[in-house]
């Protein structure tokens, strides 16, 4: 299979579960890094916030450019600077952006400057050990997809330990954790007789063990250092 950039591939970026992640911005000057077609921004922007984009691909940008207050295309591995005033955002969000660099360093330490004293960095990133992936490994299958914990365009793999490690040590302390849990689903024969209740159970499990059935980790955090 040919290895795609992400410059070549054009991402929806359809929020996963906008309201628990992202409901509480509001009011808020916000920068979407690797904002997609915008779909992030469009949901933010309903939510009461000025909207800014940045992505590597200028048809994506031309996409967004219709949902967001502006959209810049910027290819973040290598820019030494982002094209806004030094701390000019409340929230930046880097959301399942961090696995497709090959130096998340230093986008992470870049994006500080950006970020107002009082600012929050929220960064997801997907679970390299969910509990899918761990049985295929068992299965010797590593597969890489269209989308999902392995897409084609990751470069980089992150289980919830390396996650916290990689933000901790670029200057951040992560003040709170959220989860997803969307590739896995009961069996059938047990999902049924759980009814309204499946969902709410594997909320819980999920929460109790995050770093094997969690899809992907939101992490929360603030810049302690510049």
């Amino acid at each position: 299979m040919r290895t795609l950039l992400c410059s070549q591939k054009v991402y929806d970026n359809e929020p996963v579960l906008p309201s628990r992640c992202y409901g509480e911005i509001t009011n808020s000057r916000v920068l979407d890094i690797g904002c997609g077609t915008g779909n992030l921004g469009k949901f933010l922007k309903q939510q009461g916030n000025q909207c800014f984009g940045i992505t590597v691909s200028g048809e994506e940008a031309e996409m967004a450019r219709k949902k967001l207050d502006g959209v810049a295309v910027v290819d973040v591995e290598i820019a030494e600077a982002l094209p806004f005033q030094k701390e000019y955002f409340d929230v930046i969000i880097l959301a399942d952006v961090l696995e497709h660099l090959r130096d998340p360093v230093h986008i992470l330490k870049l994006v500080k400057q950006y970020l107002r004293p009082s600012g929050w960095l929220i960064v997801s990133i997907p679970n390299v050990a969910n509990l899918i992936i761990r049985i295929n490994l068992l299965r010797g299958r590593f597969d890489y997809d269209r989308v999902g914990i392995l897409d084609s365009t990751h470069l980089r793999f992150y289980t919830m330990k390396s996650a916290c490690s990689l933000l901790t040590s670029t200057g951040y302390e992560i003040k709170e954790t959220k989860f997803t849990n969307t590739n896995w689903r009961f069996p059938k024969w047990i999902a049924k007789p759980l009814c309204s209740y499946e969902w709410e159970i594997r909320e819980r499990m999920t929460r109790w063990w995050p770093s094997l059935l969690a899809t992907q980790f939101v992490f929360y955090a603030k810049a302690v250092s510049r």
